[in-house]
């Protein structure tokens, strides 16, 4: 049996994933606790579930020791996996001083066999799932989100490939240099944090995605700092030609605390 939420993404509680529901490639694995919560929210919801009831169904009954701190930390996991697959993380409501709610539209799969065939079987809060529809309008969601993207790298490419004359100082700035490295700031105030963004490129996402090495590798680097409520850092990186200009680029957006 699997869970589709809003549509869009699926979850397997055999492998313990969460996915985009036409692109398993793009997944995210769960702990174990995570895992469990999630299902019992699915099961139950739309309904308040207090501490109490999480803390005994997903920890004590499967001999964990529990704990408020884990249940905050595992509700955390959940938003925070469910935003990077493109779910709101408001689906997961806390009610003060009593619990949580999980608010989606759920479809469940029953899986016959290991090939893809499988049977839509709706809860009694969702209507019969068409896939047909569901597939068009996360294929929707999809193209107009890459051609956003798209359109935001032809502008910083177009923008540094025309800065002698045509970048608006407004717009675009050189926020600093490092190394071999020189940094853009993409938004209107330029008093970003220089060693917030240093820190950034210093962790294992950021060498692990970008790999920047400003000691090694002329660099151009377009980034932006999204303060609270987003909370979330763009960054693109662009290998220079001797020229100046720029020949390859990598882009990371993520979340950070």
């Amino acid at each position: 049996m699997k869970y589709i939420i809003n549509k869009t993404v699926l979850y397997s509680p055999e492998s313990k994933q969460l996915s985009l529901l036409l692109e398993n490639e793009s997944y995210v694995a769960l702990s174990n606790q995570a895992a469990r919560l999630i299902v019992e929210m699915i099961q139950n919801n739309k309904s308040t579930l207090t501490r109490e009831y999480l803390l005994k169904h997903v920890w004590e009954d499967f001999g964990s020791t529990p704990s408020n701190n884990s249940l905050y930390m595992a509700i955390s996991e959940l938003r925070k996996a469910l935003r990077n697959l493109g779910i709101d993380y408001t689906v997961i409501t806390t009610v003060p001083k009593t619990g949580f709610i999980f608010d989606a539209e759920i479809d469940i799969l029953q899986v016959s066999q290991p090939e893809e065939q499988t049977s839509a079987e709706p809860t009694e809060s969702a209507p019969p799932l068409n896939i047909s529809d569901a597939i068009s309008r996360t294929k929707t969601k999809w193209f107009l989100s890459i051609m956003l993207l798209l359109l935001c790298l032809f502008t910083v490419s177009y923008f540094w490939q025309n800065q002698k004359s045509r970048v608006n100082p407004d717009y675009l700035d050189v926020s600093f240099t490092e190394g071999k490295c020189t940094f853009y700031t993409l938004a209107t105030e330029h008093a970003q944090d220089k060693k917030q963004i240093l820190n950034f490129i210093d962790s294992t996402l950021v060498k692990n995605t970008l790999a920047i090495d400003c000691q090694k590798n002329d660099l151009n680097i377009y980034y932006q700092i999204m303060p609270a409520p987003i909370n979330e850092i763009f960054i693109t990186s662009c290998e220079k030609e001797p020229a100046g200009k720029n020949i390859t680029c990598n882009t990371l957006r993520t979340d950070y605390d």
